[in-house]
């Protein structure tokens, strides 16, 4: 395998751009209208019947609608926008939160916007789309590895490895989304309701965004509220495992420094660590900071994902997965 910061470079890697353009709804209110009355398994479907760029045209303005609609009203069409397209996602609105009746476990997320951007082409296909762009294919996870998951939010990087049956640690400071993370991962001992930090026992302040999943101690452009979590550093938690850790994944959404700084006396009984270093510290990317940090320490970038700014690095130690 090719390794080094030129060799990640030259593989390329891409997935779907959502355009930005403004949503309309009066596509939305004929379909809201013909879904009550019909039903979502209706054959009698004015979108499918249009030509290819028209379709796509509406199609798009419809996916902008989405996200400015919630509760039942978003149930009937997040279930029928699944159902034009020819996806099996579906899902019930209870309580405020909305629960994935299409798949074989349980599972809920909480806002719109985790529905529409994760969601809405089902589990399975999100749960891939984690894999590829955390390049966790670059290693073999055997059983009982220790993998620590920073940013679990409500748990996909817990089902992208769950298969390979590691020893898993999710963390997740927003109460909001730990409530869907337990829910999630009923079972799973080694979950965390704090925030991986550069030390122990801080009392962080956490600008919650809950709608987007961008909650974070760098503040983001929009914030539902501000509370304070407790910290734990990456040092500390390893101490506490008391073994070596296959796996880090970090995302932050825009604290990765942070939480690497928190990482020193026991970087060497890491192999791998994963990280999102997207653009969102002021809107600037932090790819700089952390390939700095982990160079300086024995790391080597072996893997690059451009679409997402995902950087994978490689403990130069590790002589085999």
């Amino acid at each position: 395998m090719k390794s080094g910061v030129h060799a990640c470079l030259s593989r390329r890697r891409s997935r779907v751009r959502i355009p930005s353009s403004p949503p309309i709804g009066q596509i939305a209110q004929s379909v809201e209208h013909l879904s009550e009355k019909q039903g979502v398994g209706s054959s009698i479907l004015p979108l499918a019947t249009m030509e290819k760029p028209t379709y796509a045209y509406y199609k798009h303005k419809y996916y902008r609608y989405l996200l400015r609609i919630k509760g039942d009203k978003f149930q009937r069409h997040f279930n029928f926008y699944s159902f034009i397209d020819k996806k099996s996602a579906r899902i019930k609105h209870i309580d405020n939160k909305y629960y994935l009746t299409s798949e074989n476990i349980d599972w809920r997320f909480t806002s719109e916007a985790t529905g529409v951007y994760a969601y809405l082409f089902g589990l399975e296909q999100r749960k891939n789309y984690i894999k590829d762009c955390y390049m966790i294919d670059n290693f073999i996870i055997h059983k009982g590895d220790v993998v620590i998951d920073c940013g679990a939010a409500q748990g996909l990087f817990y089902l992208a490895v769950k298969n390979f049956n590691p020893e898993y640690y999710g963390f997740e400071p927003s109460p909001t989304q730990f409530d869907d993370l337990e829910y999630n991962l009923s079972g799973e001992k080694n979950i965390y309701n704090k925030a991986l930090w550069k030390s122990t026992g801080e009392a962080l302040q956490l600008f919650v965004n809950d709608w987007n999943n961008d909650s974070s101690a760098i503040q983001p452009d929009e914030v539902d509220e501000v509370i304070k979590v407790e910290t734990i550093s990456l040092d500390d938690l390893i101490e506490t495992i008391g073994k070596n850790i296959k796996l880090i994944k970090i995302e932050a959404e825009g604290a990765e420094p942070e939480v690497l700084e928190g990482l020193d006396k026991n970087i060497s009984k890491v192999n791998y660590i994963t990280i999102d270093a997207g653009f969102e510290r002021n809107g600037k990317s932090t790819i700089s900071e952390c390939i700095h940090y982990l160079l300086a320490r024995n790391f080597e970038l072996i893997d690059f994902y451009q679409d997402r700014v995902g950087l994978l690095f490689k403990n130069r130690n590790i002589k085999k997965n």
